[in-house]
């Protein structure tokens, strides 16, 4: 059921996408993708993020440990994600391997920080 929470603007965009859609799977041609997925999400559970991962052969995962935030980078204040994500960007490179970042923030202020 859609509610005005979940209907986005782009639902009503009036051009179509200047690229094709990217596969999933076997025929996904994409040099290298990071996803980046909070533990706790509630809007994109990291069980997805997991299953996509799995799909993607080429693709490392970053999980940001016991966070409930639907956007991390450059939002939510995580050292670890926020390097990890910009190198990527910088330079292309994906991490050798998946990453768990620790997280350094709590709901009820700042833990570790």
């Amino acid at each position: 059921m859609a509610t005005a929470a979940t209907v986005k603007p782009c639902t009503f965009w009036p051009f179509r996408p200047l690229e094709p859609a990217t596969p999933i799977g076997p025929g996904n041609e994409a040099p290298s993708i990071l996803m980046v997925q909070s533990e706790l999400d509630t809007a994109t559970p990291a069980s997805g993020a997991r299953r996509l991962h799995q799909l993607l052969h080429n693709s490392r995962l970053i999980t940001l440990a016991n966070a409930q935030k639907h956007i991390v980078y450059l939002t939510y204040g995580n050292p670890c994600v926020d390097a990890t994500v910009t190198r990527y960007l910088v330079t292309g490179q994906l991490p050798a391997s998946d990453i768990t970042c620790t997280n350094t923030v709590s709901t009820f202020g700042t833990v570790g920080r």
